[in-house]
């Protein structure tokens, strides 16, 4: 009765912790005196109409983009016996973790400072261009290109053998057999690409670092230049929060109104021997992985590694390896606390009557980008009764709420499958709490709990919106250090920060992980 209680409060503290400051900020339009004593400027809503349709473009253009990739790349993965599955799944998961904003920052140094042997004219244009729309929209479609290539190949998945093999028998085309083909899987990929939507309408990092050089604006960069410049105005940035979370939320609406959305063929086989790839799917799997890795991850890296390694006259700025350990100590904290709450909460889903309310706090979590975040609580913990803008708590605060939702759904499946009867059979006989956590729960739990952590924390160390919008002054973490040095051309000094900052992630996240299989 009292875990039932417990967890009950929790989640209901957690939902009011999110949406609270959320109402708030967003309904400052409608409410000016939600605000922090100020009254909406004269026109100050108009004006975000070209911001919307630049988002919404830029959202569009990035889904068409990865849509082909994606596809080919689900192809070989669930179609084909190919030797290059397990570099596929690597380098795109490398991609997905790397922060956007450095890849944006080894692509400027590659460019800007002339690294490749091109004539001076090819130079500058490609310069502009990557400091354009055609950057913008080529650096996002690479960080949604992940989550397009899981839905992809979920959706060719998907298909029966029998209805492909019934395809190749009775449709004569090639051309045909693709047709069908694409008709069968594109509603099954069609919630990924939803994502990769909604994502790239919010990528703060990137917009931050490329969008300020398109003179064309975008929703997720308005927000914070209504709260950054003077005078401040909470109303337009409410005005644009809101035009961006309902853009967020019509796609993500419509895969719940729309049954077939997503459905596809969902009569999926076993295991069966997958064809063996044919010479030209060889060729083509490979060369698409060479080209993947060399724009997503190889050249932004190198990039900064020679940077990194040329002598310059810029000077460190003055806490900036302070940073990296402020990063880590807010990412620890903010991971380990989402970790905890997401644990036991999913190991109370069947005592709380509110476990449904945190199924959906994920998609709320997806709809609202952590600029709109970071401005929420800014207000909510601006004054009485919880004062705690300028404070870490707020920093911790942000990052715990908006990572526990994701973590408690990714830790379902594994606590439901593997502590339902070993659960109910250890209280049976009565055995004490605490001997049951340690060792019955967690050791069949330890490899999901620690990639679960590692996610989180990988996340947050890079974390930029709510890090540069509610970290104390004089202690930000590594992400807004960065951008403060790509702003000021510092490519040096940012390269190095970067990269010994990227170098002393992956070696935290290592250890752990290695200490997680060992423990087992």
């Amino acid at each position: 009765m009292i875990l039932r209680r417990l967890s009950s409060v929790i989640i209901a503290s957690t939902a009011c912790l999110v949406t609270a400051p959320l109402l708030r900020f967003l309904l400052i339009p409608l409410v000016p005196w939600f605000g922090l004593g100020m009254a909406p400027p004269v026109g100050d809503g108009p004006g975000l109409g070209n911001a919307a349709a630049n988002s919404v473009l830029l959202a569009g253009l990035a889904v068409l983009c990865a849509l082909p990739p994606a596809l080919w790349f689900g192809f070989m993965l669930e179609r084909r016996a190919w030797s290059g599955r397990g570099a596929l799944i690597g380098v795109l998961w490398l991609v997905f973790l790397l922060p956007g904003y450095l890849v944006a920052a080894g692509w400027q140094i590659v460019l800007g400072t002339h690294l490749l042997p091109l004539p001076a004219s090819l130079a500058l244009d490609l310069h502009a261009a990557l400091l354009g729309w055609p950057g913008l929209v080529g650096i996002t479609t690479l960080k949604g290109l992940p989550v397009a290539t899981l839905a992809a190949r979920s959706g060719w998945s998907s298909s029966r053998r029998e209805l492909r093999e019934a395809t190749l028998l009775h449709v004569a085309t090639r051309r045909q057999r693709l047709l069908l083909n694409l008709r069968l899987v594109l509603p099954a990929i069609a919630p990924g690409l939803l994502i990769v939507f909604v994502e790239s309408t919010q990528d703060y990092g990137v917009a931050s670092v490329l969008g300020s050089r398109l003179h064309r604006p975008l929703l997720v960069t308005e927000v914070y230049a209504s709260l950054a410049n003077w005078p401040i105005s909470w109303p337009r940035a409410a005005w644009a929060a809101d035009l961006l979370v309902g853009i967020a939320l019509l796609p993500l609406l419509a895969r719940l109104v729309l049954p077939g959305l997503g459905s596809g063929t969902q009569v999926r086989e076993g295991r069966v021997a997958l064809a063996r790839a044919s010479l030209v799917q060889n060729v083509f799997g490979w060369l698409a992985l060479a080209i993947l890795l060399l724009l997503g991850a190889g050249v932004p890296l190198l990039a900064l590694a020679g940077d990194a390694l040329t002598p310059d006259t810029s000077t460190m700025p003055a806490g900036a390896w302070r940073s990296l350990l402020i990063a880590a100590l807010y990412a620890f904290v903010a991971s380990v606390s989402a970790l905890g709450l997401a644990s036991f909460l999913v190991a109370q889903r069947r005592a709380s009557p509110f476990w449904r309310l945190l199924t959906w706090l994920p998609v709320a979590n997806m709809a609202v980008p952590g600029i709109v975040v970071a401005a929420a609580y800014v207000i909510a913990f601006n004054g009485p009764p919880l004062p705690l803008t300028n404070t870490p708590l707020a920093l911790l605060l942000a990052e715990t709420a908006t990572q526990m939702p994701v973590l408690a759904l990714l830790l379902l499946e594994p606590v439901r499958s593997r502590l339902a009867s070993s659960g109910d059979v250890a209280r049976v006989h009565g055995i004490p709490l605490s001997t049951r956590i340690e060792r019955i729960y967690l050791p069949p739990l330890l490899r999901p709990l620690a990639w679960a952590w590692a996610l989180a924390f990988c996340r947050l160390f890079f974390e930029l919106p709510l890090a540069q919008m509610l970290a104390p002054a004089g202690a930000e973490p590594v992400a807004v250090v960065l951008v403060q040095m790509q702003q000021g051309l510092h490519f040096g000094s940012e390269a190095r920060l970067a990269l010994i900052g990227m170098l002393s992630c992956g070696v935290l996240v290592g250890l752990v992980l290695l200490l997680a299989e060992r423990s087992r």
